[in-house]
């Protein structure tokens, strides 16, 4: 059994949008194979953005930060669903991993080396507007690789796996396919990975 948490990372909160319904598909294929499924939904946590590395590194952290801190540290896989802006993260869940991935709770502020999250795994799940092939080839995935390697990977969790969703505002997508397939990812038995 695993111990799951899945960040949404939708800012939206006032109404439904395709990555809550991943989210949700995710935790019921999880929860159907015994694993334990925690949700931090980014859109309805109250926290300030940081403003100085002295707050990054020394400043007050609101307690629903510290309350993800514990809820990442008891988890073994770590499951983000956002929706692409800009080509990248929405600003408030930027913000949140700003918040989140502070010194001495994601590393060792006097050895960056000292990997704190080590042995945790992660699965990014990410939707866009444009052909998910386009965004990966042409544009090089340059946000995900770079959350990647100089987030996740920094403080130690690892293996990464992504999923792109392309299209998503299209006729062209089969949603309900897509939702099919985040069902299998929480079960752990993927059909298939790194997918467009």
């Amino acid at each position: 059994m695993k111990k799951i948490c899945i960040i949404e990372g939708h800012p939206d909160n006032l109404k439904k949008h395709f990555c809550h319904a991943l989210a949700d598909e995710y935790e019921i294929g999880a929860k159907s194979e015994g694993h334990e499924v925690v949700r931090i939904n980014v859109a309805d946590l109250e926290f300030d953005a940081l403003k100085s590395e002295e707050e990054y590194r020394e400043g007050f952290i609101p307690d629903e930060i510290s309350k993800s801190q514990k809820i990442i540290l008891s988890s073994n896989h770590i499951v983000i669903i956002y929706p692409l802006w800009l080509g990248g993260m929405p600003s408030k869940l930027v913000a949140f991993f700003e918040q989140l991935m502070r010194p001495n709770f994601a590393y060792d502020a006097d050895n960056m080396f000292d990997k704190k999250l080590k042995g945790k795994s992660a699965h990014l799940i990410v939707t866009m507007g444009m052909p998910a092939i386009i965004y990966k080839i042409f544009y090089g995935s340059h946000s995900i690789k770079g959350f990647i390697t100089g987030v996740l990977k920094f403080v130690g969790i690892s293996p990464v796996k992504t999923t792109f969703i392309g299209e998503v505002a299209s006729k062209r997508t089969n949603h309900k396919k897509w939702l099919e397939k985040a069902n299998e990812f929480g079960k752990n038995k993927p059909k298939l990975l790194g997918i467009f």
